[in-house]
């Protein structure tokens, strides 16, 4: 099982909004980007592991989403979908794994 979360994007053509996607293969345009996310090092069962994927997706959604191209409030809006977007898809995930590592470790200590 791979240790990392894709944060992708799939920008539509002449608007300038894009859309979370849940993985790169779902954003496979010319115009996607997608950014991993690796969490190995991490410990997803507390809290201070949650808070640095958190921490991880956020700076991965800024990569994969970029700056607006100007200053306009429609490219802000658009950067601020964009990151909304990729964020919302990856923290559902990371969300996932957490309780899955959680459960993991309640699962070792009822072994014991």
């Amino acid at each position: 099982m791979s240790k990392r979360i894709t944060v992708a994007l799939a920008i539509l053509a002449g608007v300038g909004t894009t859309l979370g996607a849940a993985t790169a293969a779902e954003a496979t345009s010319a115009n996607s980007r997608s950014v991993s996310v690796h969490y190995a090092d991490l410990d997803l069962a507390g809290t201070a592991g949650q808070e640095a994927l958190s921490d991880r997706i956020r700076r991965a959604a800024r990569v994969a989403c970029g700056r607006p191209r100007d200053h306009s409030f429609n490219e802000r809006v658009a950067t601020s979908r964009c990151r909304e977007g990729a964020m919302t898809v990856a923290t559902a995930r990371a969300g996932a794994l957490a309780q899955a590592a959680s459960h993991r470790t309640e699962l070792a200590a009822a072994a014991r």
